[in-house]
This record gives structure tokens, C-alpha cells and sequence, in this order.
């Protein structure tokens, strides 16, 4: 677990596009050097592949990220930017499940929240803490993870092979109001 240093940054939760200062660090370590890249939670990033489910950001696949439609280990490197502003612990795994289980070599946290513990197949590589320049914004967590294993649990479509979210977490499925695509082996990249 190496700490990197501090990044200072715009506050970007109104523009769902990553700050300048974030977006080089990422790119600099995935597109950089040739690696697939999937944003869950994709909003307006300017790389890699965007999954959301708001079709205002127009992203390449429109889809729910709880349950994407691809096929496990068929990224190189997956970033996730969930929009929440505070998560319960459990709803981390939720999130970082898909994650986990998508990526092949990296997966890229970035949130108020540390993601996630060994038990996902992800180990702590290096982080940096990042701060908005606004006054009252909470300090980010930019983490990155090396895939080392595989969790537990695959990703499933909504009603087949996965329990559905307990009630308190209900709130954060939004698999009901957006279409599941048809599941692919591979996406084409």
C-alpha cells in the first residue's frame, strides 16, 4: 500500500466528468499504454469505454451498473466514479463486485469511501487523496487496486443467479428503470 500524495483538484460533481488532474492520472496508467479501459458509472469521462444509465450523457452502452452486460474478465482495467455521495459499507460490495470481477490486471476507486477488502480478489496497490478546491467538499479517496484473484460471485443479469439487494439497498437498484442489453462474450473494444 504506497500513498502517492495529494491532488488538488475543481469540484466536478456537477459537470459528471472527471477534473483535469484525475483524468491524466488514470489516463496516464490505462489508455496510455494500450489497456481496455470500462467506466462504470461512466458520465462524461472523455476515455475508455462509458457504461451509465443516464442517456443524457450519451454513453456507449447504456446500462445499469450494478449488472453490466459483459462477460467476466473481458477488461484490462475497469474505473469506477459512483455518483453517491455516502455509501453503506455493504453497498461497497455491491458496486465493487462487478468491478472485480470485469478486470483482468486493474480496477480504479475513486470516492469519498475506501473501496473495498481482499475478499472481492482486489489488493490495495497505491492511492492518492484528492481535495476539491471548494470549501466544504469532501476529500477523495483515488485508489488503485491489482486484480488478484476473482470474488465469490460472479455479476448476473437482475432475477437470475443473484439475490436480490436487500430492502436498504433497494433504493440504489436502478436495473428496473433501464433496459438490461443482451449479455455479449466479449465486447468489441
Amino acid at each position: 500500500r504506497t500513498f502517492q500524495g495529494f491532488l488538488m483538484f475543481r469540484n466536478y460533481r456537477r459537470t459528471w466528468a472527471f477534473p483535469a488532474e484525475i483524468e491524466r492520472l488514470i489516463m496516464d496508467e490505462t489508455v496510455a499504454l494500450g489497456k481496455s479501459t470500462l467506466h462504470l458509472y461512466g458520465g462524461l469521462a472523455r476515455f475508455g469505454i462509458r457504461l451509465d444509465m443516464d442517456p443524457a450523457t450519451q454513453p456507449d452502452v447504456l446500462g445499469s451498473a450494478l449488472y453490466p452486460p459483459f462477460a467476466c474478465k473481458s477488461w484490462d482495467v475497469v474505473v469506477v466514479d459512483p455518483p453517491y455521495g455516502s455509501l453503506p459499507g455493504a453497498m461497497v460490495f455491491q458496486i465493487m463486485g462487478p468491478a472485480a470481477c470485469l478486470a483482468r490486471e486493474r480496477v480504479w476507486w475513486i470516492h469519498t469511501h475506501w473501496g473495498v477488502t481482499s475478499s472481492l480478489g482486489l489488493q490495495l496497490n497505491r492511492y492518492w487523496l484528492g481535495s476539491p478546491c471548494s470549501k466544504g467538499a469532501p476529500t477523495r479517496i483515488i485508489a488503485e487496486y491489482l486484480v488478484t484473484g476473482h470474488p465469490g460471485y460472479c455479476h448476473a443479469v437482475p432475477g437470475r443467479q443473484r439475490r436480490k439487494l436487500r430492502l436498504e439497498f433497494a433504493k440504489y437498484d436502478w436495473s428496473k428503470y433501464v433496459p438490461t442489453p443482451a449479455r455479449r462474450d466479449r465486447y468489441p473494444v
